[in-house]
């Protein structure tokens, strides 16, 4: 049997050697270790020579390096055929370990199974530069995950390095790599890719357990340890023997294009706009606000191995890690995705534009579980009534009557009330399909969601309307305060809100609105429209000829007798 090798090596504790074996098409690691119970068996030996360790007598030695690189080949080739033949071996670059039985039969445990991770030799026969690369990423990721405090879903450093020496210097080791403990189980990916010959779709129970897991590794990484991932995706996570999922891939030196952040790709940058900078719309605020500016100058380039290639996380670790803490929960909100509508890496990996929607096969996941919040999309606009037949709908459905108890209650009952509003849905004119209908001041006009303007980076949804699938934006504001839908308290309202909704059938007739920082005794306001653009003017009477559609509504409570009242706001 033609089996062979020329590269042998051992670990700094001088208690374990390794060799790199092949045949044909077939690369196999080897680990011999020192075993202090069989002072004659043959990995014992071998580490004793390799090692230059005291023996006792001749038999737990070799007299030279020559014989034992005989007795280590002779017994690779003993167990060869048995190794190539087993999955695990033939499937992932593994670690496999010799041992003796009592009969001192040459064996292998597959519970000693080991991926090696590190640099490539052959890169160093093909290119310097590249080499070096690899080298200075694999140490890169021993350094980090090194200063990760311990976490059950990050992989822990590795016990075991593997080292190389010099010819004829056996005193310096070189670190190339190290050992990690084999993943039966293959990565979060492969269990999706499992699906996909039998259209089955994995446990509900294993995925709410899977995305919780994903966003505790990610929190403990920027909360615990002040650092980040950056590729986080459904590859990179592992499953243990227990099938929980293990982050994994910390050389932080690229990211997969189909989860990074927009923001993140390396063509914007951002400031931290406070009171008085040069921003419109920014205002006193307890914490300044992102603002992202589209990068327009010369080509620049700091990740030459990878994508993208401007990295801006370690900047925006450093000096904005609101910025850094938002691309990854976008990251981790894709993974997530990925896995709950059970898309596989193939699958996006090529696509230019990913749009997040949820198919038929979908249908187990329940709704609250696909997120509170839907991207845009031009048909939650176009699909609402203009404002008259609003107003007939309104009048049939005697929404007033709940308007000002239920529904008023609950925006009090959650202190919602200065946050969100109510809005009577309807729209203004009809939208192209790449159009999205923007305020900026006092003038709301389509704007072309295609154009990459970095205006657009500034734009925030300012009214929602509930979906069968969710919470769906339809009207923005540029620059509008930003409202956080996905935490508590604000959660539970639109829970509550949703059902009411629900129960008096107003879903397709109220929507919600965000209030900036009106206040409920601010001047009334009424809105027109002309052409393709509508207008808001304030006005100190309110017209009584029925030309004015009350169309936004403010609750709060008052104070002396705890009831509700609203603050209106009309259209003509």
């Amino acid at each position: 049997m033609d089996v062979g090798g020329d590269l042998i090596w051992g670990d700094d504790s001088e208690s374990e050697v390794f060799t790199q074996a092949q045949s044909r098409d077939v690369c196999i690691i080897f680990r011999y270790s020192w075993n202090p119970k069989f002072p004659q068996s043959l990995p014992r030996r071998i580490v004793t020579c390799y090692h230059g360790l005291p023996a006792e007598d001749a038999w737990e030695t070799f007299p030279n390096r020559g014989s034992m690189r005989e007795a280590l080949y002779a017994s690779i080739r003993g167990v060869w055929d048995q190794c190539t033949r087993h999955p695990s071996v033939t499937a992932a670059d593994v670690t496999v370990e010799i041992y003796e039985d009592a009969e001192r039969q040459n064996q292998w445990p597959r519970e000693t199974l080991y991926v090696f991770k590190g640099v490539d030799f052959g890169a160093f026969l093909e290119s310097r530069t590249d080499f070096q690369h690899q080298k200075d990423v694999c140490y890169h990721e021993i350094r980090t995950i090194s200063s990760l405090p311990p976490h059950p879903n990050i992989i822990p450093l590795s016990n075991t390095f593997v080292t190389v020496r010099k010819i004829g210097d056996d005193q310096q080791a070189f670190v190339c790599g190290a050992l990690y403990p084999f993943m039966e189980h293959g990565t979060l990916d492969d269990q999706i890719q499992n699906t996909k010959s039998t259209g089955a779709r994995l446990p509900l129970i294993s995925k709410a357990a899977w995305c919780f897991q994903m966003a505790s590794a990610i929190a403990h990484a920027h909360f615990t340890a002040h650092t980040y991932h950056m590729d986080i995706k459904p590859a990179n996570f592992v499953l243990n023997a227990r099938k929980d999922l293990v982050l994994i891939d910390w050389e932080q030196s690229g990211a997969a294009l189909y989860t990074l952040a927009p923001e993140a790709d390396g063509s914007w940058d951002v400031k931290e706009a406070t009171t008085g900078a040069s921003y419109p719309g920014i205002t006193d605020s307890t914490e300044p606000k992102l603002v992202y500016e589209k990068y327009s100058g010369p080509y620049r380039e700091n990740l030459a191995w990878g994508r993208p290639k401007w990295n801006v996380f370690p900047s925006w670790r450093d000096f904005y890690p609101r910025a850094l803490d938002a691309a990854e929960v976008f990251s981790l909100g894709r993974t997530m995705w990925m896995l709950l509508e059970q898309v596989t890496q193939s699958e996006v990996e090529e696509r230019e534009q990913i749009t997040v929607s949820w198919s038929d096969f979908a249908e187990d996941i329940p709704e609250d579980w696909k997120g509170i919040i839907l991207p845009y999309a031009v048909k939650h606009y176009n699909s609402l009534p203009e404002l008259r037949v609003a107003k007939n709908q309104f009048q049939s459905a005697k929404a007033s009557e709940i308007l000002f108890t239920e529904i008023g209650n609950a925006f009090v009952k959650h202190h919602i009330e200065n946050t969100l509003g109510i809005i009577l849905l309807h729209n203004h004119f009809l939208l192209e399909h790449y159009e999205m209908l923007a305020n900026f001041d006092s003038v709301a006009v389509p704007w072309d969601t295609t154009s990459g303007s970095t205006e657009l980076m500034g734009v925030n949804a300012s009214a929602w309307r509930f979906t069968d699938h969710g919470l769906a934006p339809y009207e923005f504001a540029y620059t509008a305060v930003e409202v956080s839908l996905d935490r508590q308290p604000m959660q539970s309202f639109l829970l509550d809100l949703a059902a009411i909704l629900e129960k008096w059938n107003l879903t397709n007739i109220l929507g919600i609105c965000s209030l900036g920082e009106k206040s409920i005794d601010r001047p009334a306001t009424m809105e027109f429209t002309s052409g393709r653009a509508n207008i808001t003017l304030p006005f100190d009477i309110t017209p009584n000829d029925g030309s004015v559609i009350d169309a936004t509504w403010q609750f709060s409570s008052n104070p002396s007798s705890s009831s509700v009242h609203a603050g209106q706001n009309g259209q003509g």
